[in-house]
């Protein structure tokens, strides 16, 4: 099957996202996201950063879109970064929420919802017992427009166009914040923040798994 991303703030959104790195898990707000709208998912978490964010390229690169150097995220960083990343799967999944075409795409949607969330009130709960307030690192200005890119074109496709833009998303999603809890893992201070990372890394991974098996399926791009 022929692949095509022929929503242009999509494909946009998935340029600007190549610049940028993130990581998973829960904010603060992003518990009301589980809640509310797919675009205050996109908001983010007032508590735990802020702005949400999603989507890769340049899977090596220390340093964002901003110029920012993301080896160097203290603890306080770290926790918004996983804010705005699971605040990212949520919006972006609630987006397709009922238009989805595909059964295996409703399911994973509805999926990452939970588990995010899930995953989301455990970093809420971490963050309250170390007593770290989330800090938003410079570059979440530019995450939050690549997931409100994402989140427009995904408002605005229908059908099996709505599956692939949403598939191919969250593999580049999944695989983004892979590798920056992976390199959080090494960055965290704190050791239960580093538990906390540790115990979400396989979650994601068995995500990506999932989300380049259905991508694959809908002809997606490996």
């Amino acid at each position: 099957m022929r692949y095509e991303m022929n929503t242009t703030g999509f494909a946009r959104m998935l340029m600007l996202g190549a610049a940028l790195t993130l990581t998973a898990c829960g904010g603060k707000d992003a518990n009301d996201d589980a809640a509310g709208t797919g675009d205050s998912a996109v908001a983010g978490s007032a508590t735990m950063g802020g702005d949400t964010s999603a989507t890769g390229g340049a899977m090596g690169s220390t340093t964002g879109a901003a110029g920012a150097d993301v080896s160097a995220m203290n603890d306080a960083n770290i926790l918004s970064m996983i804010g705005m990343s699971n605040g990212g799967e949520i919006g972006t999944s609630k987006a397709v929420q009922g238009k989805a075409k595909d059964a295996s795409v409703k399911s994973f949607a509805a999926d990452m919802i939970k588990e995010h969330t899930a995953m989301q009130g455990e970093a809420d709960k971490l963050a309250t017992k170390i007593n770290v307030t989330p800090q938003p690192p410079s570059q979440a200005d530019m995450m939050k427009k690549s997931v409100d890119s994402a989140t427009t074109a995904l408002n605005s496709a229908s059908g099996a166009d709505l599956d692939r833009q949403y598939m191919a998303f969250q593999v580049q999603a999944h695989q983004m914040t892979l590798d920056n809890l992976q390199r959080f893992e090494t960055q965290a201070q704190n050791a239960e923040l580093k538990a906390l990372i540790q115990k979400a890394i396989p979650k994601v991974q068995a995500h990506l798994q999932r989300a380049q098996e259905i991508n694959g399926k809908l002809g997606g791009a490996a």
